[in-house]
């Protein structure tokens, strides 16, 4: 059956997009002058002299990339059905491979702004907490000086302790994040 009685003029427009959102791929073989390879043309755009052709949707993870057109001149075989599953099975893997790098360029983005995040938040905690821990420093010496009862002597210090494992705790952070960084 002549593929321009199967398709219209609007849809050979945009088949591609056709092909992509379906799923399907199509094979197109014995293809004459006139309206099939007028149609083709629109369809395969800079390819010319070819009498073979197929496109498959490139898939991945239930998302369209878009498609793998391929097509093949007069002196060649025409594609067969088995050509069709090479094919579609090389834009199986072609999307994978797409997706694959558009997964690494999202975790690469996630990673910058946790990065990022973590440095303002650590610098903003670290700001009050030197200045905590000074003044806690500066009340222990004060407790010496003026003899302060134990209780309170021991409430400081616990004060002085805390925050230094806070601080314990960003230096941490901030050092596995790096080395997280360095991973990637």
């Amino acid at each position: 059956t002549p593929i321009h009685h199967l398709l219209n003029h609007e849809y050979a427009q945009n088949v591609r997009l056709a092909v992509a959102q379906s799923g399907k791929s199509l094979l197109f073989n014995g293809i004459s002058q006139g309206d099939e390879a007028d149609f083709l043309n629109t369809v395969m755009q800079s390819v010319s002299d070819f009498d073979s052709a197929v496109i498959v949707p490139l898939v991945a993870r239930g998302s369209s990339f878009g498609v793998l057109s391929l097509a093949r001149t007069k002196d060649r075989a025409p594609f067969s059905y088995r050509d069709q599953v090479l094919a579609e099975e090389l834009a199986s893997r072609v999307a994978v491979a797409l997706d694959n790098a558009q997964l690494y360029r999202t975790a690469q983005d996630a990673l910058r702004e946790r990065d990022a995040f973590l440095s303002v938040a650590s610098h903003e905690i670290r700001n009050p907490l030197t200045s905590l821990l000074g003044r806690v420093d500066l009340l222990l010496r004060r407790a010496q000086r003026t003899g302060m009862d134990e209780r309170n002597v021991s409430d400081i210090r616990i004060i002085g302790e805390q925050g230094k494992r806070i601080n314990t705790l960003l230096t941490d952070l901030l050092h596995v994040s790096r080395l997280d960084a360095a991973d990637w």
